[in-house]
């Protein structure tokens, strides 16, 4: 059964599903996700989850919601609270059901939690990526505490495009402080696919307390063809071989 839960929040929708999805219920949610949309370009969704029967019950709900919400790309953070274990499968459930749409869960003690996630930015709008001051022109650099947004790459990409306007290739300097749990590989096959101008970028110089950095420099011919990178335990050694 679905009903329609208050957050107190002007672009949240809530709702409780508690059993078997009713088509009532589910009418009731599209009608007050049609009435927010109608006001806000970007929608968020709150949704407290139990004693549902398993999988399908949920991925049919989530179905109709796609289905039968015209405005579904409105939706751009939707937080579970549950009681249910495997709904706690955050990656399962943010791949498979809802691409591109921020999910978290939270347990049913942190309600309050769930709200305050709501109400930050989403995923794609964080900032990630300080820049860093070099003493060259040809070079730019970044410290990088967490996975790169959408917003970090196109920071990334403006001061790349301003650097090449004036130099035919350009150099890197990244000061990794933490990569929120993705392998070097990883994040450098998503940085190939989001740099616009990859393939004048030289030269690589990485810094940070990951002490997999050092060895992941060595095999960078693997990683980045074309490219030197190597790791430095100083700041002032990589801008200073970064300038020569």
């Amino acid at each position: 059964m679905i009903t329609i839960k208050e957050t107190g929040q002007d672009n949240i929708v809530g709702f409780v599903l508690k059993g078997e999805v009713d088509e009532a219920g589910m009418n009731q949610l599209i009608q007050a996700l049609d009435q927010k949309s109608d006001f806000y370009s970007k929608l968020r969704l709150y949704g407290e989850v139990y004693d549902i029967k398993g999988w399908e019950t949920f991925k049919s709900f989530f179905s109709n919601i796609k289905a039968k919400f015209k405005a579904f790309r409105k939706l751009e953070k939707y937080a579970i609270v549950t009681d249910i274990d495997w709904l706690e499968d955050l990656t399962e459930i943010a791949g498979y059901l809802t691409p591109g749409l921020d999910v978290d869960t939270f347990d049913t003690d942190e309600k309050d939690e769930a709200i305050q996630w709501l109400l930050k930015p989403t995923r794609e709008q964080t900032i990630n990526v300080e820049e860093v001051s070099l003493p060259v022109d040809n070079a730019i650099g970044f410290s990088i505490d967490g996975h790169l947004s959408k917003a970090d790459y196109d920071l990334i990409n403006s001061r790349m495009k301003a650097v090449l306007d004036y130099n035919d290739k350009i150099g890197l300097y990244l000061d990794i402080i933490d990569l929120d749990g993705m392998t070097l590989k990883a994040v450098w096959e998503e940085f190939k696919a989001a740099i616009n101008y990859y393939s004048r970028i030289n030269k690589v110089a990485l810094t940070g307390k990951e002490g997999w950095l050092k060895s992941a420099a060595k095999i960078s011919d693997f990683l980045t063809p074309g490219i030197d990178v190597k790791y430095f335990d100083g700041v002032g050694e990589a801008k200073e071989w970064l300038s020569n």
